[in-house]
């Protein structure tokens, strides 16, 4: 029989919450024992752990704390029981504004000595922390990578989803409300230099209420993208970055997290790349071929362009240098509505490094 967290443990406190925080008691082995367990506030339990890790923690006021029962009997039938703590949320607060790190030790004891005690685990300093409940977006801000890219043969309707949760345990259902605010976009882009588009009022349509239920953290708010919002005719295509900026705007209980209450969910909408497959090149003016020699067998001709090979490379003419403009004419087999063309670098390491790095001009 032993603590199921031993030594040392962390446990955050919410304020305004009156959860009494358990210490576990395991009860493992063979056989079914019934035993008795206590705890008790031991200060040399944490002069030898600030002496064995080199550390300064400092001893836990008694008017911090509370351990509603000091002693636990565990029956047979049982594998865990909890000692229940409760803490003084203000007086700790102000206790942790000055910096300093608190701990209360505890020693347990084996009342009746049935069962074999883990003599590694009947000790342990619980060190608290004060925090704020708060309802927030699970991923804040702007999305690393992009959220959505619809593409030209996407469902006329769609359902998305984003992650909204607590950063607690909840006893009861939470509600919120959520809005969308163009304020958000025109932020961001003022301070990151960006021209993110509001996504179109015609494209989307947002479920603005929500629930968390009793027992659960999180839950999703639904999304759906309107296909028409962006084509809105056939041969109209709005392309563009756009943002749909969310926040949350209420609560049930608690707060909402000043740092994590609004998302700025990302639509990239662009044209599907065409694939290159069957297209042949007619005509150039420049490439390495023309120089003959070695070069004609390295893989550099005009029709690494179009070989749908990012590892693959076109060189200019090297040996006699050609002035600009240069041109390239090719065969797309079949006509495409095109609206964007460009070149990409090849990627090393498998074509060579110094020709997949941009340079000026």
């Amino acid at each position: 029989i032993g603590l199921l967290h031993s030594t040392y443990t962390e446990t955050e406190i919410f304020r305004g919450m009156d959860t009494p925080y358990q210490l576990f008691v395991i009860k493992s082995g063979k056989g079914k024992q019934e035993t008795e367990v206590s705890i008790s506030v031991d200060e040399t339990v944490l002069q030898s752990y600030n002496t064995d890790n080199g550390t300064s923690i400092q001893l836990l006021p008694s008017d911090c704390y509370t351990i509603l029962q000091p002693a636990l009997r565990l029956n047979d039938s049982d594998y865990r029981k909890a000692f229940d703590i409760k803490w003084n949320a203000d007086r700790l607060s102000d206790l942790l504004s000055t910096g300093k790190e608190y701990g209360l030790p505890i020693q347990m004891s084996v009342v009746q000595n049935f069962i074999s005690a883990d003599d590694e685990r009947l000790k342990t300093i619980i060190v608290p922390t004060i925090k704020e409940p708060y309802l927030q977006m699970d991923v804040p801000g702007m999305s690393p990578v992009t959220d959505f890219m619809p593409t030209f043969g996407d469902l006329n309707e769609r359902g998305l989803f984003i992650k909204i949760r607590t950063n607690y345990s909840n006893d009861e259902d939470i509600s919120f409300q959520i809005e969308v605010d163009p304020q958000l976009v025109i932020d961001y882009n003022t301070a990151h230099g960006t021209a993110y588009k509001m996504l179109p009022e015609s494209s989307f349509t947002v479920d603005n209420k929500g629930v968390i239920l009793t027992g659960m953290k999180e839950t999703f708010i639904k999304i759906k993208y309107h296909k028409k919002g962006l084509i809105p005719e056939e041969g109209t295509y709005l392309f563009g970055d756009y943002v749909l900026p969310l926040r949350i705007t209420s609560v049930s209980k608690y707060g909402i997290s000043p740092d994590a209450a609004s998302k700025l969910y990302t639509v990239k909408f662009q044209p599907d790349p065409i694939d290159k497959k069957g297209w042949s090149v007619i005509d150039f003016n420049n490439c390495c071929t023309q120089d003959g020699g070695w070069y004609l067998n390295m893989g550099w001709g005009v029709e690494s362009l179009i070989d749908n090979n990012p590892g693959t490379q076109w060189l200019c003419r090297w040996d006699v240098k050609e002035p600009l403009p240069y041109y390239f004419v090719f065969d797309m087999g079949k006509e495409y509505r095109s609206f964007r063309f460009g070149f990409a670098n090849p990627v090393a390491p498998t074509a060579h490094g110094w020709a997949a790095t941009s340079k000026a001009g």
